[in-house]
């Protein structure tokens, strides 16, 4: 699959996905009740986290390429100039 998740973009998503397991396992408090009592927001936490990471670690995303969206900065080739 061709690369379509930019620089930028893959930070964000790598920090959001890392925040919401992180979130889903250790929070405490009001968000920390909620993850502890209802497992469908845990699990829905983890694996939208999970799918946030390795989109942003492997830097393709199956939904950006159903939709034709591309962040990814193609560089050009100079050689052929």
């Amino acid at each position: 699959m061709t690369r379509n998740v930019g620089k930028w973009d893959k930070a964000v998503r790598i920090g959001i996905g890392a925040t919401l397991i992180v979130i889903a396992f250790l929070s405490s408090g009001a968000l920390g009740e909620l993850m502890r009592s209802n497992a469908i927001a845990k699990w829905a936490a983890v694996l939208i986290g999970a799918y946030l990471a390795i989109t942003g670690a492997i830097g393709v995303c199956p939904i950006y390429s159903v939709c034709k969206i591309s962040t990814h900065k193609v560089e050009m080739d100079m050689q052929g100039l």
